[in-house]
């Protein structure tokens, strides 16, 4: 396995090796926003739309779909964390999606393979912009996602926001461009140019997110902690490390 770009920014580790994200903004600490025990919560590069951010492991793995069964309902917890902040902050429902890769070199769409979901406010539909393949049942994403992964495939899989609901899908990824789904939504937002966050990184939008978006996370976290020690509840997927981002 190649060097991971996630793994070298979020180890923590004491490497002299200085990760992309850390040669563009090399004032910040970090860009994290909410970390749990598992998963971390930050801003992407090439904010197409902004408070558009990522969802990643903390161990690698290639995708969602090879996590183990024991934090899938962690997952989940922070996946409803951030879409809440998102609609509360934005005005808009979410988009989540993620590019999942069968193997190192079968990215099916995904750039880094190291699991990461993203998940955005969205305003647009972008379903017609969306290419037409057989979908599968994804009710209980991330495990339904396996069934893929068993056939030696990537996937895609999608929840696109509605208004009084959501729909969700899950397709065979193979042969899909790299990024596919961020083309699809800069088509959408009529923003063609934006979609490469190689090219378009979005320096500043990526600051005004973290800006935006921080006090709402550290009250989450402040709640949370308040749970924990104040009414001495153990709560699930909080073991909280204190916030080292100093942005």
């Amino acid at each position: 396995m190649s060097k991971c770009e996630f793994c070298l920014e979020f180890s923590g580790s004491q490497s002299n090796e200085i990760s992309f994200f850390h040669s563009l903004f090399p004032h910040l600490r970090d860009r994290i926003l909410f970390e749990t025990s598992n998963f971390v919560v930050f801003p992407g590069l090439g904010q197409i739309v902004e408070g558009y951010l990522l969802i990643i492991t903390k161990n690698h793995f290639p995708s969602m779909a090879d996590l183990p069964q024991s934090i899938y309902s962690e997952l989940s917890w922070v996946i409803d964390r951030t879409s809440e902040i998102l609609k509360c902050e934005y005005g808009s429902d979410c988009i989540q999606f993620e590019h999942g890769a069968s193997t190192y070199i079968q990215g099916g769409g995904c750039c880094i393979e190291h699991a990461h979901l993203h998940i955005a406010p969205l305003d647009v539909d972008v379903s017609p912009y969306i290419v037409h393949r057989k979908t599968y049942e994804c009710q209980n994403y991330p495990e339904s996602a396996r069934y893929l992964l068993r056939l030696g495939k990537p996937y895609l899989y999608v929840n696109l926001p509605r208004e009084n609901d959501s729909e969700s899908f899950l397709m065979d990824a193979t042969d899909l461009p790299s990024q596919y789904m961020r083309q699809v939504i800069a088509k959408a937002k009529g923003k063609e140019d934006e979609w490469d966050w190689n090219i378009f990184l979005g320096e500043k939008e990526l600051e005004n997110c973290l800006d935006k978006l921080k006090p709402s996370f550290d009250k989450l976290k402040r709640e949370l902690i308040d749970e924990k020690v104040h009414k001495k509840r153990d709560l699930p997927y909080t073991e909280l490390i204190p916030s080292v981002c100093k942005c």
